[in-house]
């Protein structure tokens, strides 16, 4: 312990525990967010609107600075205890540090979990007012703790005993400093988290670039742009335009027509429902992606071959024989073990064990049982790639004229390429998502049998957090990589269009302007794919 006076450690102590568990408490009340209702409709037309935008990759990036810290200040005191047989939280300078350290990463682990789930969801998280209190609170208790830490100095040896001629310099203890550096890096990370909150980033877009906002009717600003009544004829009476470089909407026309108009739905006593535009598709729902998979299946799976379903079915067998492989290995490598570790190897053959072993290395490997799984399947992937191009081209072709006038074949063909990915959905689903399910099944299985049902459980929740949290951070991360790949498609469809219609660009002398073109479409697909790889990274 360092020179410091037991009251200053006792407020250490204090300060040390009752930050986090007040920043726990502020991410526990974030759950219950909801999405904000949509701000009444105006009849003004923005030219110019204002996007306030939050800064997720930094605040994401400050909130696992500040949970590795934690994380590693806990992975510390565990070490010590196993190694030097030194508990941290006897010494009263770190006392309750191993509680601060779980709380600690429960809050920021949290916070960010919760983020990025609230996120991907729609709802404005990094805007509320209690993620910036909860920043606000853990600089502020942060900043105590160093200020106490540094008052206290338990990273300081103790002075010698006595007064000798020439008094020794204190040292420095490792682990108390070490403890001392993750506090001050935590405090430079909030320092840090809390501008990053409050200051948002702030672009000035045109109206015209985001989707159509809807009024007060239901309909959106581009179907009011439209005129209710459509004139018939080469005669009509000339119409106002859409939209002026203006704000407002204007006023329907009062101008008599002398022509035969055709009247519009609502008054024919038809009630017509407006179907807002999706310029970006939503996150689906369980039951609507089984629905589209259920549709999807005839083209997927043989039902009217025999032979084929055949195949499929040696095929999880095969799987089966692979989690009995699994199981089973383990349990041989003990037996081997024990052969030559008990030193009855004289009296007992160890090659039929070690034989045993070789074998079941074999089928578990890339060779083995994989290699024969591949082999079978290979047919039923055919099948399923042959009749889901079939479809997609016989779609194609009934599709109207208009569509083939107006297409861009780059983009098409791109789309294309990306959707043959649904051709493998029941190789995904067989050979990857359902052997999971099983190894987790059999391991809980043995973990109770071989050593209770308290590790049981504890594997068992461990599981669920990763699996919970793996599908809360995929949602949220797939919103990014689908703008990513939108950019993508966007940017081969330039090259490619701009080949197949040569003639046209150098007839126009268009080629300076289509070079502008595709450097900002790669510009920004590379953005996006720079954020991608940033949160790949983080997590």
């Amino acid at each position: 312990m360092g020179l410091a006076v037991p009251s200053v450690l006792a407020a250490l102590a204090a300060v040390r525990c009752a930050g986090p568990a007040l920043l726990l408490a502020i991410v526990l009340s974030l759950l219950g967010l909801k999405r904000p209702q949509s701000p009444p409709a105006t009849p003004i037309i923005s030219v110019t609107i204002s996007q306030t935008t939050p800064r997720r990759s930094v605040i994401l990036s400050l909130l696992t600075v500040a949970a590795a810290a934690y994380l590693f200040d806990g992975v510390l005191v565990v070490t010590r205890a196993v190694l030097n047989h030194t508990w941290e939280g006897s010494d009263p300078a770190w006392s309750g540090i191993e509680v601060a350290d779980v709380l600690g990463l429960l809050a920021f682990g949290g916070l960010a979990t919760t983020g990025a789930w609230k996120d991907a969801k729609g709802v404005p998280v990094w805007q509320n007012s209690r993620v910036k209190i909860f920043a606000a609170v853990a600089l502020a208790f942060e900043l105590v703790n160093v200020v106490l830490i540094a008052v206290a100095r338990p990273f300081l040896s103790k002075p010698p005993v006595g007064i000798p001629e020439n008094p020794p310099a204190p040292g420095v203890i490792l682990a108390p400093f070490v403890h001392f550096s993750l506090a001050i890096l935590r405090l430079i990370a909030l320092s840090l988290l809390y501008p990053a909150l409050t200051h948002p980033v702030t672009r000035y877009v045109p109206s015209s670039s985001l989707p159509a906002v809807a009024n007060g009717n239901g309909a959106s600003v581009e179907n009011l742009e439209t005129p209710v009544r459509e004139n018939a004829g080469l005669l009509a009476a000339p119409q106002a335009p859409g939209r002026s470089y203006g704000t407002f909407l204007p006023p329907p026309s009062t101008t008599p027509s002398i022509h035969t108009v055709t009247p519009a739905p609502t008054e024919l006593g038809l009630h017509v429902k407006p179907t807002p535009r999706k310029d970006t598709p939503e996150d689906l729902s369980w039951s609507q992606a089984f629905a589209k998979i259920r549709k999807l299946a005839p083209y997927l799976w043989p039902s009217k071959n025999r032979w084929l379903q055949f195949l499929a079915f040696l095929c999880m067998i095969v799987l089966l024989l692979g989690r009995v492989v699994n199981f089973v290995l383990p349990f041989t490598l003990k037996e081997l073990v024990d052969t030559f570790d008990k030193g009855t190897v004289n009296q007992s053959n160890p090659w039929a064990l070690l034989l045993l072993y070789v074998f079941l290395r074999f089928l578990q490997g890339s060779g083995g049982l994989g290699a024969l799984r591949d082999t079978l399947w290979a047919p039923v992937m055919q099948y399923s790639d042959r009749e889901m191009s079939q479809l997609s081209f016989d779609h194609l072709l009934n599709l109207s004229l208009a569509f083939h006038t107006r297409r861009k074949t780059g983009e098409i063909l791109r789309i294309l390429d990306r959707g043959a990915a649904i051709n493998h959905i029941f190789e995904l689903l067989l050979f990857n998502i359902i052997p999971t399910i099983i190894d987790i099944t059999v391991a809980l299985v043995a973990f109770f049998y071989f050593f209770g049902p308290l590790l049981c459980a504890v594997v068992f929740l461990v599981m669920v957090s990763y699996v919970a949290a793996s599908v809360v951070l995929t949602r949220w991360r797939t919103k990014l990589r689908r703008e990513m790949n939108d950019r993508d498609m966007v940017t081969r469809g330039i090259h490619t269009d701009c080949l197949l219609n040569y003639e046209t660009v150098k007839y126009f002398g268009g080629e300076a302007h289509e070079a502008e073109r595709y450097r900002k479409a790669i510009e920004e697909y590379q953005v996006l794919e720079y954020k991608v790889i940033g949160e790949c990274f983080f997590y």
